[in-house]
């Protein structure tokens, strides 16, 4: 199961580096500075709420592994994800804590384990689609405006 969760946390971890790369690629346009602010802050966001939906980031999810709830057997609670996550800031600290007991301090705070399990819901894929689809429509749009020479138009 180590494995696995290792798999999934470089998975995630990639997603967010490309994501950091093209923000920061972005960034070094011309746009004001709140904009910036908010693109940078994306890849953060993205790292300390992975886990809200349903237990399962996109690694998880391509894995087929899953964070319940000890006491519930359910998918842990958005604030729950959110409390496990930030211990990743300490990510050092929390691979010698998984390698030595199996469990993430994260984990045994909030009282989760990591099962494997598919989750499927249809209104979180719908929605999952829709974000997507959205987001590569901006980022076109975006990408149009900037290559053609009309960032000041839109970003000034």
């Amino acid at each position: 199961m180590i494995k696995k969760r290792l798999l999934a946390l470089f998975i995630d971890y990639f997603i967010i580096a490309l994501a950091g790369f093209i923000i920061l690629y972005l960034s070094r346009l011309s746009m004001p500075i709140y904009l910036q602010a908010v693109l940078r802050s994306l890849p953060f966001v993205y790292m300390f709420t992975k886990d809200s939906f349903t237990g399962q980031s996109i690694g998880r999810r391509l894995l087929n592994i899953s964070i319940i709830d000890k006491s519930s057997s359910e998918a842990i609670s958005p604030v729950k994800a959110l409390v496990r996550n930030i211990f990743l800031m300490i990510w050092p600290i929390e691979i010698i804590v998984l390698f030595v007991t199996g469990k993430r301090i994260g984990d045994i705070v909030t009282n989760s384990r990591i099962v494997n399990r598919k989750v499927v819901h249809k209104v979180l894929n719908s929605s999952i689609l829709i974000f997507f689809s959205v987001w590569v429509l901006l980022f076109g749009l975006m990408w149009y405006f900037m290559t053609n020479g009309l960032t000041r138009l839109f970003f000034q």
